[in-house]
């Protein structure tokens, strides 16, 4: 998950994270971003795309999807951006679905739009009778049977002049990742395929209904490799048991304390590993943000308010922390 990825930066004194070009940031807490910054939501279909907080993996608010059948059509979230020609990319995001036995399709392509050929497909999820594929060298291969609601948290490293992707799928209930592939061929096989889209739409054939909310959408061209395998005991030196705890096991833990209401217990937690990273500011902002994120799960926005503020003043340019504070704002309107 993007978290996990954020924490692995943070514990092994990378300064990546500040070097990264974020190209697309969707937590859809706030105000949705517009046409113009790439951002389209189509809903030509009979089915439904809009922002809701009945379902959500981090924040308020996810994007909840609807299909319907025989429309014709399909409804569809796309992201574009300037085509990416070099370099490795970062494409993060949380998906859940309440029918997995439907089918969906999630995808990054290039200015050849949604088509196996150069500079078109070149990173394809989709579901088929609730198994998971991805579809590397023209070829879809099984990757697992999904769960009705869960959330599964994907993360691929796509290396554009090699025309290969890294594919990491974790659960936040999960210390161990269910996929970790390496140096897949792309589903074109095409190195240097440009890429400039990214695309959750249901099933193409239009006979399914599936039913599916995600969170958390970034792509990101990387400043320096990211690695998605396990981290080693070499990457953490002395307190390698400790950063491993709390990588592998800190963020599910305290999301199930917040799943499970058990909200006095998460904002224990979240003080404890505040605390715990007193000289890593960063990873302590990160903490301080969940700490706010779970006084307004107990229903206390008021006391959340100064802490998200607090991380603003030591981090302008953090924008998560920027978009809750605009949630927050929507709430009192």
């Amino acid at each position: 998950m993007r978290i996990v990825i954020l924490l692995l930066v943070l514990l092994t004194g990378s300064v990546v994270a500040r070097a990264d070009t974020v190209l697309v940031q969707y937590g859809f807490d706030g105000t949705l971003p517009s046409a113009q910054e790439g951002f389209y939501i189509f809903e030509h279909s009979q089915g439904f795309v809009e922002p809701t907080n009945s379902v959500k993996f981090s924040g308020y608010r996810s994007l909840e999807l609807q299909e319907a059948p025989h429309d014709e059509t399909f409804v569809e979230l796309q992201g574009i951006v300037k085509p990416i020609t070099t370099g490795d990319v970062l494409f993060h995001f949380a998906f859940f679905v309440r029918n997995p036995d439907q089918g969906l399709n999630i995808a990054v392509a290039g200015p050849a739009h949604f088509y196996l050929q150069p500079d078109g497909i070149a990173f394809w999820l989709r579901t088929r009778d609730g198994d998971l594929f991805h579809n590397s060298d023209s070829m879809f291969r099984r990757l697992f049977t999904m769960q009705a609601d869960t959330w599964y948290v994907v993360d691929v490293v796509l290396h554009v002049e090699t025309g290969t992707y890294d594919l990491r799928i974790m659960t936040p209930q999960a210390a161990e990742a269910l996929v970790l592939l390496e140096q897949q061929p792309n589903a074109i096989k095409t190195p240097g395929s440009k890429l400039s889209k990214i695309s959750f739409i249901g099933d193409l054939e239009d006979r399914d209904s599936v039913h599916y909310f995600v969170d958390d959408v970034e792509l990101r061209v990387l400043s320096s490799p990211l690695r998605l395998g396990p981290p080693t005991k070499a990457m953490f030196g002395e307190r390698w048991h400790e950063e491993l705890d709390d990588l592998y096991i800190g963020q599910s833990y305290y999301f199930s304390l917040l799943l499970s209401s058990r909200f006095g217990d998460a904002q224990t937690f979240a003080v404890k590993l505040i605390a715990r990273y007193a000289e890593l500011p960063a990873a302590q902002r990160f903490w301080r943000e969940r700490q706010a994120d779970t006084l307004v799960f107990a229903g206390k926005p008021g006391e959340a308010r100064p802490i998200y503020e607090a991380i603003l003043r030591d981090c302008p340019a953090c924008t998560s922390t920027q978009r809750r504070i605009e949630a927050l704002s929507d709430m009192n309107r």
